[in-house]
């Protein structure tokens, strides 16, 4: 004859199926986060890298414009 299971027997083979499951995925969740964190902690460095590389080239080009006028100035007072 066959064995009926019981409802309490249901509810411990549901409560495992689901806590394992509940296990699963916060740890599919968590390894999602830490590659996500260690992806976002790159692009911030990247664009901190940017930006000073950024301002070297500002700095650079400000130099330059600061410069010109003293170089170009007496070369216009001959052409006139």
């Amino acid at each position: 004859m066959s064995q009926y299971a019981t409802k309490q027997e249901v509810q411990e083979i549901v409560d495992t199926a689901v806590d394992r499951a509940v296990v699963d995925l916060s740890e599919i969740i968590t390894q999602f986060a830490q590659q996500a964190d260690k992806r976002f902690n790159k692009l911030e460095a990247d664009v901190a890298d940017l930006r000073s590389s950024h301002e070297r080239l500002l700095d650079f080009i400000d130099g330059l414009v600061r410069r010109w006028p003293a170089r170009t100035a007496p070369s216009f007072g001959r052409m006139v």
